[in-house]
């Protein structure tokens, strides 16, 4: 999907998602610019012919009117490592390359597993970089109720989940050593940070 937005400053936006795509897609504005992305999200900033401002979520390639911007993959992966629920910190390893703290701090990062029903978000919080291990905190509990619920949407939600004693109770906690962890790259440049 590709949009062009002229504003009454004569700036123009080019809006882009290429999200579940297999390759990258090519938009063709109408001034008859080209621009080619796989990002999931993608938003140029044009004054005349050159870019003012560039926001891009989950892409290898962005090449719009000669610009280009390149990244190795759309996401880092990684495993959780370890979990402090009452703490709500996570410790995430990376595999090969993680991301530098400017990719993470108050981004999301998803975190599914085996016998999951969906990935869960999480914002990063206070993120350290430790070599290749993340830890981060997160706003929201890692609890996800009493095990044993018998409500339909907690059933729902508290599939593959793994229980612990707390406060007297057994409880389900939402995420796990072993986990898988993903968060898709992030860029914004703009204010004279283009060329």
């Amino acid at each position: 999907m590709g949009i062009c937005i002229d504003h009454f400053d004569g700036s123009r936006d080019i809006v882009i998602s290429a999200r579940y795509q297999d390759e990258p897609v090519t938009y063709r504005d109408d001034t008859g610019l080209l621009h080619k992305t796989d990002a999931q999200a993608l938003l140029i900033r044009y004054r005349g012919d050159r870019p003012v401002l560039v926001e891009a979520l989950g892409f290898t390639i962005i090449d719009s009117n000669g610009f280009r911007w390149e990244r190795e993959q759309l996401e880092w992966r990684g495993t959780v490592a370890s979990v402090d629920a009452e703490l709500r910190k996570i410790e995430v390893e990376f595999a090969g390359e993680a991301p530098d703290l400017g990719q993470l701090q108050d981004a999301v990062g998803f975190i599914n597993g085996e016998g999951y029903k969906k990935p869960s978000p999480y914002y990063i919080r206070h993120p350290r970089l430790e070599g290749n291990r993340l830890v981060f905190r997160t706003d929201v509990t890692l609890f996800r109720g009493e095990e044993g619920w018998q409500g339909t949407e907690k059933i729902r939600v508290q599939q593959g989940k793994q229980s612990m004693d707390y406060l007297g109770k057994r409880m389900l906690v939402d995420v796990k050593a072993g986990d898988v962890f993903t968060i898709s790259n992030r860029m914004c440049l703009g204010n004279g940070d283009i060329v």
